[in-house]
This record gives C-alpha cells, sequence and structure tokens, in this order.
C-alpha cells in the first residue's frame, strides 16, 4: 500500500470511530447503560466484561475491554464486531471505563489503573509567577 492509501483507510477508520462515539453519546443520554459483569487484572492489564442491551431488539451484548499500559482494546460479540467494524457497544464501554458516562456493576468493585500521583507545591511562593521563564 501507498501512503495515500494508508492514510484514506486511517481516515476511514477514524471516521468510523467518531460515528460510533457519537452513537454511544446517544445511547448513553437515551439512558442506556453498560453493566460491568467481571473486572480481572491479569499481569499488567485489567481485563473488564461489560453487558449492553440491543438498540432493537431483547439481546445483551458482551463487550470485553483490556486497559493495559499501552492502549485500551475492546471487543465486542455483535454482528459488526464480529465482523471487525466498530460498533457503539463498545465505545459506551470505554466511556463508561473512562467513567465520561453512567454504568452499573454486578461484581461489587471495580480495578482501576494506577495514575502517578503529581507532587503539589507547599507554598506558591515557591514558584516565579512573573509570567516570564526563570534564568
Amino acid at each position: 500500500m501507498d501512503n495515500v492509501t494508508t492514510a484514506r483507510a486511517s481516515q476511514t477508520r477514524q471516521a468510523s470511530i467518531d460515528r460510533a462515539l457519537g452513537r454511544a453519546h446517544q445511547q448513553a443520554a437515551a439512558g442506556v447503560v453498560p453493566l460491568l459483569l467481571a473486572t480481572t487484572f491479569t499481569g499488567g492489564a485489567i481485563a473488564e466484561t461489560w453487558s449492553v442491551p440491543s438498540r432493537t431488539s431483547d439481546a445483551l451484548y458482551r463487550v470485553v475491554l483490556t486497559h493495559s499500559a499501552g492502549a485500551i482494546v475492546t471487543a465486542c460479540d455483535c454482528q459488526a464486531g464480529r465482523e471487525g467494524r466498530v460498533c457503539w457497544h463498545r465505545g459506551l464501554c470505554r466511556l463508561a471505563h473512562e467513567e465520561r458516562v453512567a454504568s452499573r456493576t454486578a461484581c461489587g468493585y471495580r480495578m482501576r489503573p494506577k495514575v502517578a500521583a503529581v507532587r503539589q507545591p507547599r507554598r506558591l511562593d515557591q514558584y516565579a509567577l512573573t509570567g516570564r521563564r526563570s534564568a
């Protein structure tokens, strides 16, 4: 593949991701709430299993989300997910994992990635707040 084809494929993929996230936000606003079924820590990653109701039928889809140091990877068992396409179920679970939409939990607890603590200054006068670079 040449660079133009690769760039076009990347833009197409990003457009489908944006549409799925837009649909996920719409579904969250309409009251669809994903359910966290299980969470486990596997070495250097957190694995979560989510359940999301179908928008058009009584089906429940299972989304597996893995959060490692390098990325967040999702997989869904809906028709689009089985065909390798991006679906809004995956987007909704990612947003719930990032605590950007409401979610429920069936397992009673939730693991979260460890975030390095930011050291806060004890006194503001320790820092030059003039807007100029210090020498």
